[in-house]
């Protein structure tokens, strides 16, 4: 890997684990996966997950969803990982930046009322090499697509570039 790059690793927490979601800051995108934590301490093995990230990809920025920005509906466990992801960033010189799904929405140009297949199909046709793994639209009763977080996190991602391409 050459140090010529800058990268924004995003991070999407989930019930098993993060989507993580690597992505050039010229909007290249590098990997793209979930990471799994099945222990009884998730976000201890979610730091350490994070941690191993960040020594690997030195990002310029850790994008991470704001869990209180208004309509957020995150359990207290992730709420938790999310301020501890962000201290971590910190504490490694990293710029730590929370978007909200509001924000999202806004920076990929959806309805205000998109949900989470509307977000992962407008990220798909932006990053046609996640389409492939694009997960057909949850009903109601299925459970949510363990690739879903990897739009999440893409979708964090791109939120972030556009933020930063945007003069202020």
């Amino acid at each position: 890997m050459s140090r010529a790059e800058s990268y924004v690793l995003a991070l999407a927490p989930i019930s098993q684990g993060m989507g993580v979601f690597v992505v050039e800051t010229s909007g290249f995108p590098v990997d793209w996966r979930v990471r799994e934590a099945r222990s009884e301490h998730k976000n201890a093995q979610c730091l350490l997950i994070a941690d191993e990230l960040l020594g690997a990809y030195r990002p310029v920025a850790l994008v991470i969803e704001d869990h209180r920005a208004p309509g957020a509906r995150r359990g207290a466990r992730v709420g938790e990982l999310l301020d501890l992801l962000a201290e971590l960033g910190t504490e490694r010189a990293i710029a730590v930046a929370r978007y909200g799904f509001n924000e999202v929405r806004t920076a990929l140009g959806l309805s205000p009322r998109a949900n989470k297949d509307g977000i992962a199909a407008a990220v798909a046709q932006r990053l046609p090499a996640l389409a492939p793994r694009l997960p057909k639209p949850k009903r109601f009763w299925e459970p949510e697509a363990h690739a879903m977080a990897v739009f999440s996190a893409a979708a964090l991602a791109l939120t972030h570039l556009r933020a930063q391409s945007v003069p202020a």
